[in-house]
Formats: C-alpha cells, sequence, structure tokens
C-alpha cells in the first residue's frame, strides 16, 4: 500500500511508517449504532419417488426459497482522506450503504432411471428435466460524509475511532447516492440425460449431457450508464464423459471430463454487460478400499477452467466485475476409516493453484481471492461402545488453511492458521444430541478476501449444538 502511495507522487512522514501495521485487528471501523441487518427466511420442498417395476422408477422434487432482507446496513471504508491533496493515512473515507433485498427461488426436477440390459450390455439410463425460476429484487443507496453537510462532526480516525452516525445524517437528503435498483429475472429449462454402461466387470463407462435453455430479464433503473433493460436468450449444451477401470475388486482407476453452464446478468458500474460463466474440468484418480474395507482412500488430480466468473468491484461497494479466465490445477488426497470399533479417523490435504490466466484488467498469474494453494484437516471420533455409556462420543480435529491472496488489483497476503476444533456427543435409539466447540485453543485467523474479513480474536472457544429426536 505504501509503496503504491509512494509510486502516485505522495510523501509519508517518518510517524505514519512507524504506526503502519499497529491498529488492533479488533477494531470497528464502521457504525456500530447503525450497522444492523433483519432478514426473514423460508424454504418449502417435497420428494417424491415410485417405483413401476424392478426396470423403472420416478423421482420428482420441488422447492422453494423466500428470502426477505429488509434492512442490511453497514458502512464501509471506500480509500483515506485525502487532506492538500496528500492521503492521510489516520482518516478513512467511508459510505453508508442501505441495501434492501427481496429473493424468490423455485426448482422442480423431475427424472426416471431405468435398468436394462443395451445389446447384452448392463446400464443405467437416466433422463430428466428440470425447470428453474428465480426473481431478485435489489437496491443499494449510498450516504456519504460531505464535510460542509456536517461541519460538526470530524473524520473518522481509524486508530481513536471516534464514532458519529449523524455525519451520514446531515438533516437532508443532499448526500444521498443511488447505487443499484434493480429487478432480475431467471428463468432456465434444461433437459439431461445420462447412461452408465458396464462393458465388463472391470470396465464402466458413462455418457451423458445437458441441454439448457436460459431466459433473463435485468432493469437497474439506478444504473449511472445505462438504465435501459436487458432480455437475454441463451442456449447451451454440456457434455459429461466417464471412464472407471477396476482392475481388483477394491480399487478403482477413473477420469471423467465435464463442462458447465451458468447463465448471468447485468452490468459494471462501466455499464458493460455481462455474459454467460462457461467452465471445463478435467479429473483422474484412484479410490480404494483396505484391511476388509474399513479403510477408504482417494487421490485425485484436476484441472479447472472457468471464464467470465462474477466477482465483486474492489473499488465500487455493490458492483461487480468478470475476470476473463480462471484456471486452478491441483491434487486431492482423502483417507476415511474404522480403525477399530467406534474410532473413526478422516483426514484430507489439497494442493490448489488457482490463478487468473486471461483478463483484460488483472495480470495472468495472479492468484484467485481466498484460495490457499496447500489445505488439511483431521478429524477423529471415538464412540464407546458397550455398558451404561454406550453411545456416548468424543470428536477432535484439526483444520490448516494456508496463506491466500486478498485482492485482485491490490494483491496481499491473507496469513494462512491452524484451528483446533472439538466435539461432544450422545446418540441411542432415535435420540441424538451434540455440542461442537470450534477454535478450541483461541487462534487467530482471517477468512475472506479484500479489507473485508471475519478474525476470531475474541471469546477463547465457540460452542454450538444440536438436538435431534425422530419421532415414528
Amino acid at each position: 500500500l505504501f509503496d503504491n502511495i509512494i509510486s502516485s507522487g505522495a510523501t509519508i512522514s517518518e510517524e505514519e511508517l512507524k504506526r503502519a501495521g499497529t491498529l488492533d485487528v479488533r477494531a470497528n471501523l464502521g457504525e456500530p449504532e447503525i450497522s444492523n441487518s433483519e432478514l426473514d427466511i423460508s424454504r418449502v420442498s417435497y420428494r417424491l419417488s415410485h417405483e413401476f417395476s424392478d426396470t423403472w422408477q420416478i423421482k420428482n422434487e420441488f422447492l422453494a426459497s423466500f428470502q426477505n432482507t429488509y434492512e442490511d446496513n453497514s458502512v464501509v471504508g471506500v480509500g483515506f482522506a485525502q487532506i492538500d491533496g496528500q492521503p492521510n493515512l489516520n482518516l478513512l473515507d467511508r459510505v453508508y450503504l442501505e441495501n434492501p433485498n427481496f429473493r424468490k427461488v423455485y426448482t422442480l426436477n423431475t427424472n426416471v432411471i431405468g435398468n436394462f440390459p443395451i445389446a447384452g450390455i448392463p446400464q443405467t439410463l437416466l433422463a430428466g428435466v428440470e425447470w428453474f425460476v428465480e426473481t431478485e429484487e435489489d437496491q443499494i443507496t449510498q450516504r456519504l460524509f460531505l464535510p460542509f453537510l456536517s461541519p460538526d462532526s470530524d473524520p473518522f480516525n481509524i486508530f481513536i475511532q471516534n464514532y458519529d452516525p449523524s455525519r451520514f445524517f446531515p438533516g437532508n437528503n443532499d448526500n444521498v447516492r443511488p447505487g443499484t435498483d434493480s429487478f432480475r429475472r431467471t428463468s432456465n429449462v434444461g433437459f439431461y440425460g445420462q447412461t452408465q454402461l458396464e462393458l465388463t466387470e472391470q470396465i464402466l463407462v458413462t455418457l451423458g449431457g445437458r441441454l439448457d435453455f436460459a431466459d433473463q430479464f435485468f432493469e437497474d433503473k439506478a444504473n449511472r450508464a445505462d438504465t435501459s433493460p436487458i432480455n437475454t436468450n441463451d442456449t447451451a449444451f454440456s457434455p459429461r464423459v466417464g471412464l472407471v477401470f477396476k482392475p481388483t475388486s477394491n480399487i478403482s482407476i477413473y477420469a471423467n471430463y465435464t463442462t458447465s453452464f451458468n447463465p448471468v446478468i447485468g452490468r459494471s458500474e462501466e455499464g458493460e454487460l455481462f455474459t454467460p460463466e462457461t467452465g471445463t474440468q478435467w479429473e483422474g484418480g484412484i479410490k480404494g478400499r483396505f484391511f476388509d474395507e474399513r479403510i477408504t482412500a482417494t487421490l485425485a488430480a484436476f484441472r479447472l477452467r472457468r471464464n467470465n466468473v462474477l466477482t465483486q468491484d474492489p473499488t465500487n461497494p455493490g458492483f461487480q466485475v468478470q475476470v476473463g479466465e480462471q484456471g486452478s490445477d491441483g491434487i486431492e488426497f482423502d483417507i476415511a476409516g474404522e480403525l477399530i470399533p467406534g474410532l473413526n479417523l478422516i483426514a484430507s490435504y489439497a494442493y490448489i493453484d488457482a490463478r487468473i490466466l486471461e483478463d483484460n484488467e488483472f495480470p495472468p498469474g495472479r492468484g484467485l481471492l481466498n484460495v490457499p494453494k496447500n489445505a488439511a484437516s483431521f478429524w477423529s471420533t471415538y464412540e464407546i461402545q458397550g455398558g451404561s455409556l454406550e453411545g456416548l462420543g468424543f470428536g477432535f480435529g484439526l483444520l490448516f488453511v494456508g496463506d491466500r491472496n486478498g485482492d485482485l488489483r491490490t494483491p496481499f497476503v491473507i496469513p494462512g492458521y491452524t484451528r483446533a476444533d472439538a466435539a461432544l456427543y450422545y446418540r441411542r435409539g432415535d435420540f441424538r444430541a451434540q455440542l461442537n466447540i470450534q477454535n478450541l485453543f483461541n487462534a487467530r485467523y482471517f477468512e475472506g478476501a479484500r479489507d473485508q474479513f471475519r478474525v476470531n480474536p475474541g471469546a477463547p472457544f465457540t460452542i454450538f449444538g444440536t438436538l435431534a429426536v425422530e419421532l415414528n
């Protein structure tokens, strides 16, 4: 950050250099009194299935989701204040955002499954249709701090944190700026099919695909560049091919190729239309079951390419930008099993090289936001198998997340961390109760990207629980 400021021709005092990096990570740079949110989320769904015979069955499911965010108010920083043409690294320019949002989603999915041979080759056929409709109303209103409208309020000091909500409410609306006032509707009908052929006892082949018809409507009455509505129609076919070879009964070697299509709609702040996101994935690996199938392990390598991915605009809160082409290459290893009765272990490791491959703004090779190159986890549980304490269990695990990139325009490192978690549970028959303890040893760590993180420097640990009873 200092290098960028100096290269722009500004100067930094010795006092500011000494102060760099001393801000308490727990400092709230918003306005606690006026930062709040209120929302309701409702979901309703059903699943039906029917077997016509040993060969054919049909499945149908429906899901409706309603999210009403009546209030979502926050104060965010947009840059250091300029004093006499110089950035003042003590004073932060901020904006107050009001962001009510209303969203409805309906999904209806029906498919049939048939198990019958073709030319003497055993196969499983899947064919179906999915209908999806989503509507969203989104508003963002900005309130700026304009000193001439609030002469009795001082600029916000990040080290002193002189909170004052009246900065954003000077008694009139002269500081109000519209951000977005948009309506979006996406409807999609997808026809999909797949066949799994058992060529021999050792070779399985999967062939499939999906044909999507997407219709989208978008209107943003507050867009400064163009308020005219957008209506798009896209059609895409996404194939899928897979191969499994089983040299022995407990070893499987596999490879697959898939493509994806995700319709997106809208405009950037500059008025540029968004285009649908597409992707391709190659994956191959080996799976095995060992020690009388008590241990399972998987080693996989993958290559993923995504185009036109939407991400938050770092310099324009409330707006998005599209990144041309992203790439993720890596390997994953998982192992799980029951070593002795009641003792279960799960461990995993992933190496991911996630980066920008091609873009008009960001240089190739720049790391993607919040994606660690190295990540690993370990979790173990032990459940007492008999006696009066049968069903009582304990769990302990470790989560490691490596260094990540925090910004696309001005990269910086989000430091890695190791977190310890634990659990205590009891289950007997249809009854189950569980307590989870997260961050057992109070590790300080960051989640997120850019300058918006979640940090856990406070309580020694967080406890949350679940209680479930199955009624027959």
